[in-house]
């Protein structure tokens, strides 16, 4: 009857007819009719299992947890919030909130909020997040930095830079290092757009303007 029941399939009149025998409710019967799949008992329990391991990294390894979480999971960004510390978040969720009871908050600052939330819970742990490096951040990923206790994040969280141009940057850097902000924008598919709001954020500020060669 389980199986019937969780693949939609109903129940059959000799199963109603047992379940009656048993005192089974009428009503338990018709909710039997009606249901269309439910998860077998090994889906649950991977579920919960998986819930667990995430659970575990989240208390114990919570570095390792914001990593993966951002990297996977988060809607939305705001780089300059979130590398402003936790304040600064604060404040952002604050101004959110007041958008949502006046009803004038867009769908990109619904999904701002929860990772905002995310953003400050790790603050108030201690760890902190760094804003785009040209020489440590990734494409889409958050690089835990090497105190173990931050993280740096990833070109695609700035506005309007694609997953394209950000693979263009870890393309040029893994070929040979990054000699100036000229040679940035020559080598990768930034846009002037993208470009200039790298060097707003202080993503480009170990590097010259121009190339420098040294006279032997």
């Amino acid at each position: 009857i389980m199986e019937h029941v969780r693949k939609g399939k109903g129940l059959t009149p000799a199963e109603r007819d047992l379940m009656t025998s048993h005192d089974v409710p009428e009503w338990y019967q018709l909710s039997c009719q009606k249901i269309k799949y439910m998860f077998p008992k090994a889906h649950a329990t991977a579920y919960v299992i998986m819930a667990l391991r995430i659970g575990w990294f989240k208390v114990h390894r919570p570095i390792y947890y914001y990593a993966a979480y951002f990297s996977c999971r988060a809607a939305a960004f705001d780089v300059e919030i979130f590398a402003a510390g936790k304040n600064a978040i604060r404040n952002k969720i604050n101004e959110i909130n007041e958008k949502i009871t006046a009803k004038t908050v867009t769908k990109k600052e619904l999904d701002l909020i929860d990772e905002l939330q995310i953003a400050l819970e790790m603050h108030l742990r201690g760890y902190n997040i760094r804003q785009v490096d040209i020489q440590k951040s990734a494409a889409s990923d958050f690089v835990i930095a090497e105190d173990g206790k931050s993280l740096y994040l990833p070109f695609s969280a700035v506005d309007a830079l694609g997953d394209a141009a950000a693979q263009s940057v870890i393309d040029a850097r893994n070929e040979y290092p990054f000699e100036s902000k000229k040679d940035v924008e020559r080598r990768t598919k930034l846009n002037k757009t993208t470009f200039n709001k790298l060097i707003k954020l202080g993503a480009l500020d170990s590097l010259p303007d121009d190339d420098t060669k040294s006279l032997i």
